[in-house]
């Protein structure tokens, strides 16, 4: 497979040049389109926003009798400004583990409990800005698929995600509605091959970040814009707000805050699209928070990340401390309870 590298090297090389040697007629194009902005028009030299990350993972160990449930979901508050008094003394962190029959649905509901404890925690983070990791559109997708799934997933599971799905929904619109104005949520997808820009500029072979990388110069952004409609409506099995047209209204903006950061990708509630303020604090928690290299997200998020991703690592674990306990209760032949509990195969996945 090495041997194909000098041509996978080439093919790679002849698509960056061509778009560095259209980069400054893009320029001129996003600038008469009105979509080429520099947030210093924007932020203020006073502004110090505290902000905070929110990331979940799930797994699932799949043992020869049962099935290992574990989902988490974690808030960490990002580096805080020096005026600031208020702090949070630990990450905040909600966590459901369950023993389950097997069944097809778990992952489908398990996803959605992470997606709703996400939620929960976004919408009662105290700081100016919090970031949620992928997009506004994935809590819809993940509870679709889990709710729509309850009648099939062990009771267990099913049970837990009905007594928090009004809450929930709740919580999720009011975060796409971005009514407060003390409070700005923001969602910072790591992996996107959306191409609102790029069909705008009539190049829909190229995706907007890959695209944008090499135009944007640090300290630009584009003009915020809608997103790209789906192709059909956003729903929920259950009774909810009109979240499709929430959805449809959410604003997408990419901003490069230093050279040595690709551009992001923001997606954000019209009130803070609209409102100069609200969008200038937001970027301003980006800038601050995505100062150290190597860190292509804002630091909260990225810390969020490297924790929820341990989970998978740390079920292993909590099945052998798990089979010891058994093993040391089990009146008869031990080698049961080890061959009950073998694990043969563990699913996870991270929002």
């Amino acid at each position: 497979m090495l041997g194909y590298t000098n041509d996978l090297a080439s093919s790679l090389l002849v698509s960056l040049n061509e778009i560095k040697g259209h980069r400054e007629e893009i320029r001129s194009k996003l600038a008469k389109r009105d979509l080429l902005l520099d947030s210093s028009d924007l932020i203020g030299a006073s502004q110090s926003p505290t902000c905070s990350g929110v990331d979940g993972s799930y797994a699932i160990e799949r043992l020869v009798t049962t099935d290992l449930v574990v989902a988490a979901a974690l808030a960490v508050e990002g580096l805080t400004p020096p005026s600031e008094k208020r702090f949070w003394p630990h990450p905040h962190h909600k966590v459901i583990t369950k023993v389950v029959p097997h069944n097809d649905a778990t992952s489908l509901v398990v996803r959605a409990l992470m997606i709703a404890m996400e939620i929960e925690l976004a919408a009662r983070a105290p700081h100016d800005v919090t970031f949620i990791d992928g997009s506004m559109v994935t809590p819809v997708i993940y509870l679709n698929q889990g709710l729509s799934n309850l009648w099939n997933a062990p009771v267990a599971l099913s049970e837990q995600l009905s007594s928090i799905q009004d809450s929930t929904v709740n919580s999720y619109s009011e975060i796409l509605r971005g009514e407060k104005s003390d409070k700005a949520h923001v969602a910072v997808p790591k992996y996107t091959s959306k191409r609102e820009i790029a069909n705008v500029l009539e190049m829909p072979d190229y995706e907007d970040r890959g695209l944008l990388t090499f135009v944007l110069r640090p300290g630009e952004l584009t003009k915020p814009m809608e997103m790209e409609p789906p192709s059909q409506p956003y729903h929920l099995p259950v009774k909810s707000p009109d979240l499709d047209s929430l959805l449809r209204n959410v604003q997408i903006l990419y901003y490069r805050p230093y050279g040595h950061i690709p551009p992001l990708r923001l997606e954000v509630p019209p009130a803070i699209a609209t409102n100069s303020r609200r969008l200038a604090l937001v970027l301003e928690a980006v800038r601050l928070q995505c100062g150290s290299p190597g860190m292509f997200e804002p630091y909260p998020l990225y810390l969020a990340d490297r924790m929820a991703k341990h989970l998978a690592v740390a079920l292993p674990a909590i099945r052998r401390a798990t089979t010891q306990q058994m093993a040391s209760a089990w009146p008869d032949d031990i080698g049961d309870v080890y061959l009950s509990m073998h694990g043969y195969r563990t699913e996870n996945g991270a929002s």
